[in-house]
């Protein structure tokens, strides 16, 4: 069951030029799969969001609630604009559609870390907070739609405008030890590692069993 008054955004609108496939339709975890990365996904937010939302202006996806982007160029920023305005709720959690290792109980640690004190709340494991990953308050979207307004379309410099909460690494490696929930796909190559991964995982997890 999603936790209170979070909606789960998917970022959906990219290109994926670098890896020449759509990353939101590939098979997961193996290329015979028939479910695709964007359900993996959506399935992870289910388990911690009260909705999920998927934001591209794409046609193709009739099995997701689906709002378009505010903008054709399809930037994190113009998604996040998006799913701040077609949330019902205060707090939006922003993923892309190709982060295959979502952790659940990470994900509820950052929503449990926030409040009307904090405009976001971001994972620090790198010298610049996560700008997906994170979890945003509705009143961010003032900030943010003035900043596509002044053409300034970098998610990274509109976490600099918000009083943002921090989640050290420390404290996210407690949750995930090797840091795979922020791992993304954008080429061949990232593929072939996180299918291997995801494999490595699956045959773990079966002699765990």
């Amino acid at each position: 069951m999603g936790a209170s008054g979070v909606t789960g955004v998917i970022l959906a609108g990219g290109k994926s030029k670098r890896l020449g496939r759509d990353k939101a339709l590939l098979p997961w975890p193996r290329e015979s799969s028939e479910t695709t990365l964007l359900t993996h996904v959506h399935t992870v937010l289910e388990t911690v969001c009260d909705d999920v939302i998927v934001v591209g202006n794409r046609a193709d996806l009739t099995s997701f609630t689906v709002v378009p982007d505010v903008s054709a160029v399809g930037s994190s920023l113009t998604g996040l604009v998006s799913g701040l305005q077609a949330a019902r709720t205060p707090l939006v959690l922003a993923v892309a559609c190709d982060m295959p290792f979502l952790n659940g109980r990470l994900l509820r640690a950052l929503i449990g870390r926030a409040s009307d004190e904090w405009d976001a709340v971001a994972p620090g494991i790198r010298d610049e907070p996560e700008t997906l990953h994170t979890v945003y308050h509705r009143r961010c979207l003032t900030p943010a739609m003035q900043m596509l307004q002044a053409g300034d379309l970098k998610l990274a410099r509109l976490l600099e405008r918000l009083h943002v909460r921090r989640v050290s690494p420390n404290v996210v490696r407690t949750f995930d030890p090797d840091l795979a929930s922020f791992s993304n796909i954008n080429t061949p190559q990232e593929l072939a590692q996180a299918r291997a991964l995801a494999h490595s995982r699956a045959l773990e997890a079966g002699e765990a069993g």
